[in-house]
């Protein structure tokens, strides 16, 4: 009797250690489960917000709506920035010659995308020149039609000047070969643009 009670006892251990084990297992995935997915649910996302701003040179600066922390910092065209979800504010640079946008406030959830135009509307009732020159830090000199020098300055911009004959001069930059003068005339509720390449040499 003893020999055949032997297997029975020591089946019997096995099976309640086992039973007892895969409870265990049970209790812990269950205790965990709602905190594994509440932390989950709290991670923060992230979405897109395109920003197109028609003006080469006009500039803008995204803020934490409620913090003011400065998030992108940005000039012209069409850029799209990844960000977490939150309130941002949108603020554009004045631009010579151009009404400027009011700054806009926008939420942004997790995967979301938002487009915003930065809607510069030509205002000027005189002449509006524009310079565009790459690369940006590329510098030059504006004169007027005696040689006056009227203006010195660096990347692309806009610049307000009775209508009129003008030059505009690009000085030595390291390493390119840099544009030739260019004459240019302005008038009236017209925006001229000179458009300037420093080539690598």
């Amino acid at each position: 009797m003893i020999a055949k009670i032997k297997p029975a006892i020591r089946s019997s251990l096995v099976y309640s250690v086992v039973f007892v084990a895969y409870l265990f297992i049970l209790s812990s995935l269950v205790s965990h489960t709602p905190n594994d997915l509440h932390l989950a649910a709290d991670e923060p996302g992230t979405g897109q917000v395109q920003i197109r701003v028609p003006i080469y040179n006009a500039e803008y600066i995204i803020f934490g709506n409620e913090t003011n922390e400065l998030m992108k910092r940005h000039v012209g065209g069409t850029e799209t920035f990844n960000l977490p979800v939150g309130d941002y504010r949108v603020e554009f640079a004045p631009v010579p010659g151009h009404s400027t946008p009011e700054p806009l406030v926008f939420d942004l959830n997790a995967g979301g995308t938002i487009t915003i135009d930065g809607d510069y509307r030509f205002n000027c009732g005189g002449p509006l020149l524009g310079v565009k020159v790459f690369p940006e830090f590329g510098q030059y000199v504006i004169y007027d039609r005696g040689g006056n020098k009227l203006a010195e300055a660096e990347g692309s911009q806009f610049f307000t000047y009775p209508a009129g004959d003008y030059w505009i001069e690009f000085l030595e930059l390291p390493g390119y070969q840099r544009p030739p003068k260019q004459p240019f005339r302005l008038l009236n509720k017209i925006v001229t643009t000179v458009n300037a390449v420093y080539n690598k040499q």
